[in-house]
């Protein structure tokens, strides 16, 4: 009912699917296709991100 009167309802009762089960992701051909890609640790992104806002804005 809220659908006709809301587009935001409309458009989260058309993705409401992605959030009834987990994602299960897989990265085997990626990695296959660039072996020398390695991960970055949330520590080492959230150190990274914090550095560069530091260089940039302070």
């Amino acid at each position: 009912m809220l659908a006709h009167f809301s587009s935001n309802i409309n458009e989260i009762m058309e993705l409401i699917y992605e959030y009834s089960e987990p994602y299960i992701l897989d990265d085997r051909k990626f990695l296959n296709e660039y072996p020398e890609f390695r991960h970055t640790t949330y520590d080492d992104g959230i150190n990274n991100t914090i550095n560069w806002f530091k260089n940039e804005y302070m």
